[in-house]
């Protein structure tokens, strides 16, 4: 849910006459079908800011309810797709799914690029490399990335505003981002409504935080205090 470093993001927009970011509410939330207000709350704020960054740039994040499948499907012949790009969920619970899709993409003779860059490598690499076990140790771990090889690199942020995002004239009434309560969440007690902490969700957020953070550790280098690891050349 962010616009930096993201490959499949910067795969669907190369060479691309048009563009459709979309989210699919599936009634899943890692793996299973419960969630707290909170967390759901915390991943209505991450599409909110989403939605906020792609109306910046003349475009509407489309959000649907259902099976992904199903969903997908039905936009295919609707928007006369293509190409569809997504990041790839890492944990074994979304391989089914992953697979229909795949399945529904060689059907409708669709382009399908999937990534994985929620982690510094693909673990099924780590395992794979590993002789088909997870390292268990952080050393053993190290062993095994070096014959990986590095991670990939961050990709450039992608310039929305050089591409075509049409939004439908009923967006608001059929596409838009639902409410939290919309989707089924009421806060489970007036300490969720009355929060102390703001955790804010979204990559607006994220990186204010990071460059909070950036600042807090850049101020001790500076003045000496604290040394960062250095790369001591052969």
């Amino acid at each position: 849910l962010r616009i930096h470093d993201n490959p499949a993001l910067c795969d669907a927009l190369e060479n691309c006459d048009e563009f459709y970011p979309i989210f699919i509410f599936d009634g899943e939330v890692a793996g299973t079908k419960f969630s707290g207000f909170n967390r759901m709350r915390f991943l209505h704020e991450s599409l909110e800011d989403l939605d906020n960054t792609f109306k910046k740039n003349e475009g509407r994040l489309y959000t649907f309810q259902g099976n992904a499948k199903d969903v997908l499907k039905g936009l295919f012949q609707e928007w006369n797709v293509t190409r569809l790009t997504y990041e790839a969920e890492v944990e074994p619970i979304w391989e089914e799914r992953d697979l229909e899709v795949e399945e529904l993409c060689r059907e409708k003779g669709i382009q399908l690029i999937s990534r994985i860059s929620h982690t510094l490598w693909n673990p099924s690499d780590i395992i794979d490399n590993n002789g088909g076990t997870p390292p268990v140790t952080y050393n053993h771990f190290e062993l095994t990335t070096s014959l990986v090889g590095s991670p990939d690199r961050p990709v450039p942020v992608p310039k929305l505003s050089k591409v075509n995002m049409p939004v439908s004239d009923n967006f608001d009434k059929k596409f838009a981002l639902p409410s939290v309560k919309e989707l089924g969440y009421e806060p489970e007690c007036k300490e969720q409504t009355e929060r102390i902490n703001n955790w804010l969700g979204g990559e607006t957020k994220a990186l204010q935080l990071l460059e909070e953070r950036l600042k807090n550790e850049r101020e001790p280098i500076t003045d000496g205090i604290m040394l960062p690891n250095q790369l001591v050349p052969e």
